[in-house]
């Protein structure tokens, strides 16, 4: 579908940038997310990760936002998404 918009994954870009880089693996990222960022940053991150559970993305961006080292690691991006919304529902801060 040449028509169809897909997000642009905001919230996703800034944690990858200022989180999920580096040698902290992703669980902890996400902490560090919570603990730092206000809860409306963390509703978007959360939005933007069900967008992607539910297959609302191109691999091809994903591949450059999120790295193909986490494509590697968990296998599908809706895997990850996955994994990414449990970290977050389980938080015990």
């Amino acid at each position: 579908m040449a028509d169809e918009i897909f997000p642009i994954y905001q919230r996703i870009t800034y944690w990858v940038q200022n989180y999920g880089m580096g040698e902290v693996n992703d669980q902890r990222a996400v902490e560090n997310f919570i603990e730092c960022e206000t809860r409306e940053a963390v509703n978007m991150l959360r939005h933007e990760l069900q967008l992607i559970v539910e297959g609302k993305f191109k691999e091809e961006i994903l591949d450059k936002l999120v790295g193909v080292k986490r494509k590697v690691k968990y296998g599908p991006y809706q895997e990850w998404a996955k994994l990414m919304l449990l970290w977050i529902a389980g938080y015990k801060g």
